[in-house]
């Protein structure tokens, strides 16, 4: 078994709820704070959106299973490639993502304001 990591770009993988994924298109500007560098923040284009989730992994020949209704929301999957990324960007880094949509503008600089301060706070709490 072997796994193979390009390093030619650099990107991270944000779950974005389905009741908010509606809202992101392809080009919008987003900002990622990861654990591993308390402190920065790292800024990035939305390049793909996945457009399934777990869920639509249905076995068609089994019949269909009375608890596929009763599943919870599962989270989107959107493809961020970072800027400036950081020299190293280990697979699996933990963080939070902020995507500025076309939606509620005015209100993106609270939220730019609120990601640095989680960023400053993974100093105190990492």
């Amino acid at each position: 078994l072997m796994v193979l990591h390009g390093t030619e770009n650099a990107y991270v993988v944000a779950q974005v709820h389905q009741a908010f994924v509606r809202h992101v298109r392809v080009g919008d500007e987003a900002e990622c704070i990861l654990k591993l560098y308390p402190g920065d923040v790292f800024a990035g284009k939305v390049v793909n959106l996945f457009p399934v989730t777990r869920s639509a992994e249905i076995d068609a020949g089994a019949g269909i299973d009375p608890a596929v209704f009763t599943q919870p929301a599962e989270p989107y999957l959107v493809q961020i490639e970072l800027e400036s990324p950081p020299d190293r960007l280990p697979a699996g880094a933990t963080g939070t993502t902020a995507i500025y949509t076309s939606e509620f503008g005015a209100s993106h600089i609270f939220r730019k304001i609120m990601l640095r301060m989680d960023g400053w706070m993974n100093y105190l709490r990492p």
